[in-house]
């Protein structure tokens, strides 16, 4: 009788602390919200261990630095006082109950001790292994059987075989350290649809958000791993110290656009990957600031800079710095991309007489920034629509120049930095005018564009996060967060480093008037002096181009077509002919007293003096 009273008051107190054990491990785990995987069950396990050994049951970890005014014997002492103050009472009920029903097993102190110490141990035991086992089957039944039904066949494995085969899939699925991880048949394809498929099932089954995807092609043992994905940076500040480091160190040629997951850098070399950047971005992209970034880089590294401009005021904040032309009136950009055609020429032929163990000429890097593409060609086809005369070329010359300059921009070190909304074919002068701009930044895109500009690239839905963007470089997307610098940021950092050191660029064809920023002559780089840049004869003139000579265009074309010492061209643009600078101004400085008198005000002809035109002008 004695001994069934005993067992029933142990087995009610055993009922219990199991009861209580469950429900403080339930409660911990709703509440914390942590995963620990122990070597039971984490939450019940975890819970046990710290009642017994006196730790924190906040279910959080100690803050570091609250106990740092205690030596670490104190905090040892401490919590052993604590676990004794949870245990010792524990014990003496047992140990109490066990005297109580009189003592079955003797009652000399060892077996009271036993009775009291070794029950609650032995029960925490029992408890922990039940909680352990009913989690992992749950665990088994809700996420890794589904799951091996669901990939057997595309990773190439038997319906019947053991998911332990194959799967390692923990509690917390892929937010531990080494994730989920799903091993593939030896005689499986990595063919781009059957990795999507496999990633696609995973992901939709174990309910996986934002991780990364990793796969592993070992032989016999491949495998793909899904583990947490670093987080994106949300700003990209260069006031940040370690941004500026990082913008600072990169090559003069790879500027650095952005940081990606893991504060790791996105710069392409415009030397040896791709000479020319396309952004397209909606309203409030960043499209300014974002070229804002990569041209200050540049010109911190010594390039000069040209900015196409139509709006006017996108980049005040390199206005009037030295080796800067800023073109606003469509006439000077008209003129200013054919100027920078012409210096591409020019560098071109600086090649001709390198030989093959000889090193090559070396240029001035040149950063030419489009502004508003999808206005600003438009506006360029319109004005030469409205400017040319019948003999000349129906495309308009500044649209060829720059379409030269993107299929030459490599060799001679002049980059084109494009900036458009939709970037059309269209808009950017031509399906194989844009082919030529092999990164492509994309920001706040509709699907439409993305589709159009980088179809090889996956991209997920856009964001309206300030300065989040995807760089695309040879069909993979990078996702970044820009590089921002504020105006006057910018601009303290160039002129830091620039200074009076370095030098303005060349006039260009002996022009030396200001140009429309009323303090910097206007400029590109490159000297065209030598006679060696050739430009059309409207170009040359006085009413319609640079001011070369002091004639009109019409009384240009008349000289060429009459007079036998006009100077023999040196190329050809088109149906254009091109002549040296320095020869047209000769053949003006020693052209007859006569002929220059009786040269129209005006230049036209008279009706007895017109001459039947050339099938082949030099306009």
């Amino acid at each position: 009788m004695t001994s069934s009273l005993f067992e029933l008051g142990l087995w009610q107190v055993a009922f219990w602390w199991i009861a209580g054990t469950a429900a403080a491990a339930v409660v911990w785990l709703l509440w914390s919200g942590q995963h620990r995987d122990q070597w039971a069950d984490r939450a019940a396990a975890w819970w046990a261990w710290h009642w017994f050994t006196g730790g924190p049951l906040e279910g959080q970890r100690a803050i570091v630095g609250l106990d740092d005014d205690r030596t670490r014997t104190e905090r040892a002492g401490r919590r052993a006082a604590l676990a004794a103050a949870r245990t010792l009472p524990m014990a003496a009920a047992f140990a109490g109950e066990y005297v109580r029903a009189g003592a079955p097993w003797g009652a000399g102190a060892g077996t009271v001790a036993a009775a009291g110490f070794g029950v609650p141990v032995a029960l925490a035991v029992v408890s922990l292994a039940v909680v352990h086992a009913a989690v992992r089957a749950a665990h088994h039944l809700q996420w890794v059987r589904p799951l091996h039904r669901a990939v057997c066949g595309p990773a190439g494995w038997d319906e019947e075989a053991k998911p332990a085969r194959y799967l390692v899939v923990p509690r917390n699925r892929a937010a531990g350290a080494d994730g989920v991880i799903v091993a593939v048949a030896p005689d499986f394809r990595y063919t781009a649809a059957r990795k999507d498929e496999l990633t696609t099932i995973v992901k939709a089954k174990l309910a996986l958000g934002d991780v990364a995807v990793t796969w592993v092609p070992d032989g016999r043992h491949g495998y793909v791993q899904f583990r947490p994905a670093e987080q994106m940076p949300t700003t990209a500040l260069f006031s940040d110290p370690h941004i500026r480091e990082l913008v600072e160190k990169a090559k003069p040629s790879a500027p650095v656009i952005g940081i990606t997951r893991g504060g790791k850098p996105v710069a392409v070399d415009l030397d040896s990957e791709a000479p020319h950047v396309l952004l397209s971005a909606g309203t409030g992209g960043g499209k300014s600031s974002t070229i804002r970034a990569l041209t200050a880089q540049l010109m911190w590294h010594g390039a000069d800079v040209v900015v196409i401009d139509a709006k006017r005021h996108s980049h005040a904040w390199i206005r009037d710095l030295p080796g800067v032309r800023y073109a606003r009136d469509l006439g000077e950009i008209h003129t200013t991309l054919i100027e920078l055609g012409a210096e591409g020429w020019r560098r071109n032929r600086e090649w001709d007489d390198v030989g093959v163990d000889e090193q090559g000429p070396t240029f001035k890097r040149v950063v030419v920034v489009c502004e508003e593409m999808n206005a600003t060609m438009g506006l360029l086809r319109q004005w030469w629509k409205d400017h040319r005369d019948k003999t000349d070329p129906v495309t308009s010359p500044a649209v060829t120049a720059l379409g030269q300059l993107l299929f030459m921009g490599r060799a001679v070190r002049i980059h084109v930095l494009a900036v458009a909304q939709m970037a059309t074919a269209k808009d950017m002068g031509g399906p194989e005018m844009r082919e030529n701009y092999a990164v492509r930044i994309l920001a706040r895109y509709t699907p439409n564009a993305a589709k159009m500009l980088v179809p090889e690239c996956n991209l997920p839905a856009t964001t309206r996060h300030p300065g989040h963007a995807q760089v695309c470089i040879g069909g993979v997307a990078h996702e970044t967060q820009i590089v921002f610098m504020g105006d006057r940021e910018a601009r303290d950092w160039v002129s830091e480093q620039r200074g009076d050191r370095v030098e303005d660029v060349a006039t260009v064809a002996g022009r030396d008037d200001p140009g429309s920023q009323g303090k910097q002559p206007a400029t590109v780089a490159g000297p065209p002096r030598d006679g060696v840049t050739g430009l059309t004869l409207m170009e040359a003139s006085a009413d319609r181009g640079l001011g070369v000579v002091e004639l009109r265009h019409d009384a240009l074309r008349q000289a060429a077509r009459r007079d036998p010492e006009f100077p023999a061209p040196i190329g050809q643009r088109g149906p254009a002919r091109l002549y040296a600078p320095a020869g047209l101004q000769r053949w003006e400085a020693n052209r007859p007293r006569a002929a220059r008198q009786a040269e129209p005000a005006d230049g036209t002809e008279s009706a007895d003096e017109v001459r039947p035109m050339e099938t082949t002008t030099g306009a």
